[in-house]
């Protein structure tokens, strides 16, 4: 009889363990998928607002000569609105390309200057250290700095 209700409250606990293991892994499994989907649906939005808001700063430039040449038109000052409006469209465009165009060089031309500098002090640092390290050794010629750097040094050179 005790046996029975031991297996029995045996059976109990594992089925509850089991439960609960089910329950917090599909509530796990839940709450990643909220997550990720939150996540995603924030960077598809802030990559498709910073898209649009990119293109229109370039077409607003277009939409706004094409809306005064438009006025222009209906009002029937079309004799030199006309090329007016189309320098100024060519000019609008070609300007805000240039600028963007000319951010995306600086902001390499930058890294790569600031990565080549860094390299460069890296490997200046690294001569110096390395000639600091080798005239000390010579300055101590008793071998105590060389027992400092390398601790076989006096087995090596016969001390």
């Amino acid at each position: 009889m005790v046996m029975l209700v031991g297996a029995l409250i045996g059976a109990l606990i594992g089925a509850l363990v089991r439960w609960l293991v089910h329950w917090l892994v599909g509530w796990l499994v839940r709450w990643l998928v909220r997550w990720l989907v939150r996540w995603l649906v924030r960077w598809s939005v802030r990559w498709l607002v910073r898209w649009l808001v990119r293109w229109l700063m370039c077409w607003c430039v277009l939409v706004r000569w094409l809306l005064c040449w438009l006025v222009c038109w209906c009002v029937g000052w079309c004799d030199g609105a006309l090329v007016g409006v189309l320098v100024g469209v060519l000019v609008g465009v070609l300007v805000c390309w240039l600028v963007r165009w000319l951010v995306r060089w600086l902001v390499r031309w930058l890294i790569c200057w600031l990565v080549c500098w860094l390299v460069c002090v890296g490997a200046l640092v690294g001569a110096l250290v390395g000639v600091l390290v080798r005239w000390l050794s010579a300055v101590h010629s008793n071998g105590s700095f060389l027992l400092i750097i390398n601790p076989l040094t006096p087995l090596i050179s016969g001390h």
